[in-house]
C-alpha cells in the first residue's frame, strides 16, 4: 500500500499577503479575499490569493 500524503495547503498570515499586495491590514480587511479562522488567528491560502488575483486582472480588462 502506498503511503499517500493529502496536499496540505500553503496558508499566509495578514502580514503575508499584506506585504504581496503592498497594501495595509485595512485596505485587505476590504478587499474581501476569502480567509480561514483558526482559533482567533486569520490565514489566507495561497492558492486562494493567488485565484483573487487572476480574478482581479480578469475584472480589470472587462472595465477597460
Amino acid at each position: 500500500m502506498e503511503n499517500q500524503q493529502a496536499s496540505v495547503p500553503v496558508l499566509l498570515t495578514r502580514l503575508d499577503v499584506c506585504k504581496q499586495l503592498h497594501c495595509s491590514a485595512t485596505t485587505l480587511s476590504r478587499l474581501g479575499i476569502p480567509q480561514v479562522r483558526i482559533r482567533r488567528r486569520v490565514w489566507y491560502r495561497q492558492e486562494t490569493v493567488e485565484a483573487w488575483i487572476l480574478a482581479q486582472e480578469g475584472n480589470s480588462r472587462r472595465q477597460s
